[in-house]
């Protein structure tokens, strides 16, 4: 008989507390709630004015899709493949644009942010369903609860980025593939593949699950092994569907255009190990990005539970008679819903840690950029097992033969109020406060200079760009403005005064110095003069437009 590992053997609450507990979670409404809390934090979020450089570039790509002009995307470099763009286009199209009617931007962007708003929605009823499906329902709840209320979670959701969507796909595989569904949970990781290329790197998660979750009869091994390949190729068959049409539309592109990989690997620069003095920065900002996840305080209070857990459960061990036995894994909570006849929770434990912490090394360990966004997919996996510990530790320490009754209702009592601060506070740090996350509302004053860009400036005007280009390539789609982009100040200044008799235009974004600028400009006898000074959400100065002009109209214009 298999062996529990030490620490993780099932300890179970006494029958009437877990008959009224299992009553009370078994029905629809606290899940219910916890959905609704998910759902109307991310909803808050929806009317954030700015766009991140990302979302800018991928929204001008939807545009030229829904309007005709590039429904293949042939006249530009891409670097993603299909999936967001196409679906981004539709969405657009349903919101009134059509190439004939004037853009409206904000609304657009409102019905991006809805629609992922959406996918999140969906995902969060995922991640419950699997977690019923695996675990028991007070691990299912605590799992939504999690994720419903992650900071990061909530404030990546409602955007244009593409990792909403990867998490949708990726929890619809995870829960086809628990349900031995594999030819669904292989269409599920192709739609994530077609979503975003990291998708690959939850292949073998989304395969080893249905080939890890059956129960064989007893049959000889060469019969296990062709039922284990019929599954895969089952599985093979589902993502080759999506895949085969990807590949189709990236091939449209290769007699004039570069593949989206190849783009990508320009853009990004490749994939290499970085084991250098960065080393210890990275893991630092991935530490600060995991904090975020969930928050602190609910990161010290889960740290406190399963100490308390892990001290409580080696002292009773610790006074067992040896020799005892250990309950076996397979006979671990039956409370828990087991599939195809199968107990679950050992080897999706096991597997979720393993995935996991390969995910996080490969990050680390290689020159993978520790960005917010990265981190979204695994989130939901997090939730899953952070659950799993946390009522494990709650169990340890409730059993009425460790300790005496009243310090044990005093430790639970007060871990109860760590753990409600902890949700409570991530909830609030996602919803209601400012986070170092996604742009952190730097450019929120574009769509300020691209109105006044549009309406009050001549139809021949020049608007140089350096930062600010995949902005104006959807706020300023099909605007009668010329876009060109500087290098360096000295390119600047010799395209400015080759184009003296034009308006001319530029903005920066805050904290970036025109001292530069001025100064080669200065040379050709030009100068800039504020133009529009556009403010974030906060009131904060985050972009200034400038116009270049002879320097003495610039002297006379400052002149009270």
């Amino acid at each position: 008989m298999q062996r529990a590992l030490p620490l993780f053997s099932p300890i179970r609450l006494p029958y009437s507390v877990s008959r009224s507990l299992s009553m009370v979670l078994a029905r629809p409404w606290p899940a219910l709630m916890l959905l609704f809390a998910g759902v109307l934090l991310r909803g808050l979020l929806l009317d954030q004015p700015g766009l991140h450089p990302d979302e800018a570039l991928y929204a001008s790509w939807a545009l030229r899709i829904a309007d005709g002009s590039d429904p293949a995307l042939l006249d530009v470099y891409v670097d993603k493949p299909p999936l967001l763009l196409y679906l981004l286009a539709g969405i657009f199209r349903l919101a009134g644009f059509d190439g004939q009617a004037p853009l409206n931007p904000e609304r657009l962007i409102l019905a991006g942010r809805l629609a992922a708003l959406l996918a999140s929605s969906t995902s969060l009823v995922l991640l419950w369903l699997i977690a019923r499906r695996v675990y028991e329902p007070r691990i299912a709840l605590g799992a939504l609860a999690l994720f419903a209320l992650s900071p990061l979670a909530v404030r990546l959701s409602p955007t244009l980025f593409t990792d909403a969507w990867l998490g949708l796909w990726l929890l619809l595989g995870i829960w086809a593939a628990l349900g031995r569904q594999a030819w669904l949970a292989g269409i599920a990781c192709g739609l994530a593949y077609a979503t975003k290329q990291q998708a690959l790197l939850f292949v073998p998660l989304l395969l080893a699950i249905p080939l890890l979750n059956r129960r064989w009869p007893v049959v000889p091994i060469s019969s296990q092994v062709l039922a284990s390949r019929r599954l895969a190729w089952r599985w093979l068959n589902g993502f080759a569907i999506v895949a085969v049409a990807v590949l189709w539309w990236d091939s449209l592109r290769w007699q004039w255009m570069p593949s989206y990989w190849d783009r990508s690997a320009q853009t990004y620069g490749g994939v290499t190990l970085a084991l250098d003095a960065g080393l210890t920065q990275r893991l630092a900002k991935w530490g600060e990005l995991l904090g975020y996840s969930f928050g602190w305080p609910l990161w010290l209070a889960l740290a406190a539970l399963i100490l308390w857990a892990v001290s409580v459960t080696l002292a009773r061990r610790a006074t067992r008679r040896r020799g005892t036995d250990l309950p076996s894994c397979d006979t671990e909570v039956r409370r828990s819903i087991p599939v195809a006849g199968s107990s679950i929770p050992c080897w999706f434990d096991r597997l979720m840690w393993v995935f996991i912490a390969s995910y996080l090394l490969l990050h680390i360990a290689t020159n993978l950029a520790p960005w917010d966004r990265y981190l979204l997919p695994l989130l939901p996996l997090l939730s899953l097992l952070l659950a799993r510990g946390a009522f494990w530790a709650w169990d340890a320490i409730a059993e009425p033969s460790v300790q005496p009754s009243g310090r044990a209702g005093w430790t639970r009592s007060v871990l109860s109020a760590g753990l409600a601060f902890g949700l409570l506070y991530g909830g609030y740090m996602a919803g209601f406060a400012r986070l170092p996350l996604g742009d952190g509302g730097a450019f929120d004053g574009v769509q300020q200079v691209a109105a006044h860009v549009r309406s009050a400036e001549p139809s021949n005007a020049i608007l140089y760009h350096h930062w600010l280009g995949w902005h104006y390539s959807f706020y300023l789609y099909d605007a009668p403005v010329e876009m060109r982009w500087w290098q360096d100040p000295a390119d600047l200044a010799r395209k400015a005064a080759a184009n003296a008799d034009q308006r001319q235009l530029v903005a920066f974004p805050a904290g970036r110095g025109q001292e530069d600028l001025r100064a080669a400009l200065a040379v050709g006898g030009l100068d800039l003069r504020p133009v529009l000074a556009a403010a974030d959400a906060r009131g904060a100065l985050s972009v200034t437009l400038y116009s270049i002009e002879p320097a003495l109209a610039g002297a006379l214009a400052h002149d009270p």
